[in-house]
């Protein structure tokens, strides 16, 4: 990352010297995004804001392209799903009468990258339909131009949608397509520790737990601060399954440490909803503070549209007052079901009638 920032210092230093607006702009950009790929205070919706305010100021297509498309990047890990839809429509707007291979000085063909971004967002928001058709249209964008970037981001928002549904089995079938990809050049990347966790939710603790470990190994050395938290997030979750109690809560801290440090309110809502878990399942149960916690992810997942969370966080408050005797346990088990209803998560449904009884 060190030799990244003497690059763009350089290019910074000579776009000043020609005195070229448009060459400031693209610098400025990518030094944007540099710090927030490396520094552990930059806020993601601080670089949306930046991003976006870079494409509105431009005539320069290109430009305003590439913007938005980083900028839909920062709306989703700020957890302002609605906002990065809208962002990533306009992108698709732009983008009508271009070239289906046409770069725009990004790193991956946008068209592809642009409904691949909007298939993770919907499955946030539980629109899982809008999610499965931009999917498509993802994969077989990607495929006419032979671009496994591309191809690795269709099918690691499509997994998205299925792990979000709780359908774990093609989840990992398109999870592993997607690792194979990058390992044939040697780069890491999320898709490797989102099949760790997923191996993991899926029983396979061992499998799950090297690769979580293999993808934080793989990290620290790169310096790269982005999407840090989700994957402490899952290795918390990891050691809660395996019984590392105590790993959990360790992880589960520094996760939240990290996610309201750079402003990653979607993933401050799902370890929120961890740390509920990790105290309900306690011996004996924390009741005070893990419905503090849940109560917490719940009232962010409901201000931020992530209603797959609400359901996760209900079902959790609702299994936690059963344990604890409380009236208030059908009230949140109903909501829970309704939701899982609603939105045909099939497999969560069943989990919820079970935990509900007859």
């Amino acid at each position: 990352m060190e030799r990244v920032a003497d690059c763009i210092r350089g290019a910074e230093e000579a776009a000043r010297r020609l005195d070229d607006p448009r060459r400031r702009a693209w610098v400025s950009l990518y030094a944007h995004q540099h710090r927030w790929w490396t520094d552990d205070t930059c806020d993601a919706r601080t670089f949306a804001e930046n991003a976006e305010a870079a494409a509105e100021a431009t005539d320069d297509a290109s430009l305003r392209i590439t913007s938005t498309l980083y900028a839909v990047v920062g709306w989703h890990i700020a957890g302002e799903y609605q906002q990065a839809v809208r962002s990533q429509s306009k992108v698709l707007e732009l983008l009508t009468r271009d070239p289906l291979g046409r770069r725009h000085g990004y790193q991956a063909f946008p068209i592809p990258a642009a409904h691949a971004h909007l298939t993770t967002a919907f499955a946030e928001l539980g629109e899982f339909a809008a999610g499965l058709e931009h999917r498509h249209q993802a994969l077989r964008s990607a495929e006419t131009l032979n671009d496994w970037y591309g191809l690795m981001l269709g099918c690691w928002s499509l997994a998205g949608v299925y792990r979000m549904k709780g359908d774990y089995q093609e989840a990992i079938r398109l999870l592993e397509r997607a690792v194979a990809l990058v390992r044939d050049r040697r780069r890491s990347s999320q898709v490797l520790w989102t099949l760790g966790h997923t191996y993991v939710v899926a029983g396979r603790l061992r499998d799950g737990l090297t690769l979580l470990e293999e993808a934080r190994a793989g990290l620290d050395p790169v310096g790269s601060e982005l999407l840090k938290s989700r994957l402490i997030e899952h290795l918390g979750e990891a050691c809660l399954l395996a019984g590392r109690v105590e790993d959990a809560v360790g992880f589960a801290d520094e996760a939240l440490h990290i996610s309201r440090k750079r402003g990653e309110r979607g993933y401050e809502a799902w370890t929120l909803r961890l740390l509920g878990e990790v105290h309900s399942r306690r011996h004996p149960f924390e009741l005070e503070r893990a419905e503090a916690s849940y109560q917490l992810a719940l009232d962010r997942a409901e201000r931020l549209g992530m209603r797959p969370l609400s359901a996760h966080c209900h079902l959790g408050l609702g299994r936690l007052y059963r344990k604890a005797g409380k009236t208030e346990a059908d009230v949140h088990l109903g909501s829970a079901i309704r939701m899982y209803r609603e939105m045909a998560m099939s497999v969560w449904l069943e989990i919820a009638q079970a935990v509900s009884g007859p």
